[in-house]
């Protein structure tokens, strides 16, 4: 996604680790993410790119890893 910051999967499973984050918490962040990038009128193809980079390290995020 760019940015100064990167995070590899195994550095997103241990900072999210003893958040246990389920599968609804991690759909409604995402869900107000997007909003907020439509809100401030990012290009429709940005907001699918960042969110779809999100949803993708689901597996990395969510402690119940029935996704």
């Amino acid at each position: 996604m760019g940015g100064p910051a990167s995070y590899s999967n195994e550095q997103l499973r241990d900072l999210h680790a003893r958040l246990n984050i389920d599968q609804a918490a991690f759909d409604e962040m995402t869900a107000l993410l997007e909003e907020t990038l439509e809100d401030f009128e990012f290009a429709r193809e940005d907001v699918d790119q960042i969110v779809g980079a999100v949803k993708s390290r689901r597996v990395h995020i969510v402690s119940d890893r029935s996704s």
